[in-house]
């Protein structure tokens, strides 16, 4: 759910993920990784490197994101970058306990002490984690959130709902974005599901150009700035 980009081994990751299985993945793949880099060290460098006893990555946490305190887990001040795959579920059909986490994480407050997100009961599950992000980096503006979302959020009555208070209330900027495309995976049964990956950052001022990347074209387009519509043009809500 929450991952700081490691930038030299796996040591240097951080992971919020709710899902047993998932995490013992995450360690199995963390451990392939440091191998495979062990080994193309030993080439380069022709010295052998010990590897074992394996790491037990402590820095997989199981828990969930929304209600976590992602300062435990790291400090905004000490992160580099978020990037998260949070669950596509519509608002429709959470469970119980998922409403209840969204409505953890979405609880700030403005200063007439009002809830900045209105009409949560209409908010899609991923919308919770642009809000618990924006309020973890309130101290950290410099850091940059990449997220795979459901389309939904850059469409109609959400837009306004989630980037509204995202914009007006945290300063929220759109660096690059993936336009709609359907979601792939291996499974024989997939899930039919239309997803944008945004990338974003909270900053009273505009950091350089935007990009905007769709199928079907190598290179991403470039622009002054992209909307929440994921259009180059000025936020309307």
């Amino acid at each position: 759910d929450l991952h700081s980009f490691p930038t030299r081994r796996s040591s240097d990751l951080d992971l919020i993920e709710i899902n047993d299985f998932a995490c013992e993945v995450a360690k199995t793949a963390m451990w392939i990784s440091d191998c495979q880099m062990d080994a193309e060290t030993e080439e380069l460098f022709s010295l052998p490197i010990k590897s074992f006893p394996l790491e037990n990555y402590k820095n997989i946490h199981r828990q969930d994101a929304l209600i976590t305190d992602w300062n435990d887990v790291i400090s905004a001040k000490k992160l580099s970058y978020i990037i998260g795959n949070p669950p596509f579920e519509g608002s429709q059909v959470m469970d119980d306990n998922q409403k209840e986490s969204l409505r953890t994480a979405m609880s700030a407050k403005d200063k007439e002490g009002k809830c900045i997100w209105q009409k949560q009961g209409k908010m899609d599950f991923v919308c919770a984690w642009y809000a618990k992000a924006a309020e973890y980096l309130k101290e950290n503006a410099k850091v940059k959130t990449a997220l795979v979302s459901t389309n939904s959020i850059t469409q109609g009555e959400l837009v306004g709902l989630l980037w509204k208070p995202l914009v007006e209330e945290y300063n929220a900027q759109i660096a690059f974005a993936w336009k709609s495309f359907v979601w792939n995976n291996e499974a024989e049964d997939k899930a039919k599901v239309h997803c944008v990956i945004i990338g974003f950052y909270f900053s009273k001022r505009k950091k350089g150009k935007s990009y905007l990347y769709m199928e079907n074209k190598q290179e991403p387009l470039e622009y002054e700035r992209i909307n929440a519509y994921l259009l180059p043009a000025e936020q309307l809500f």
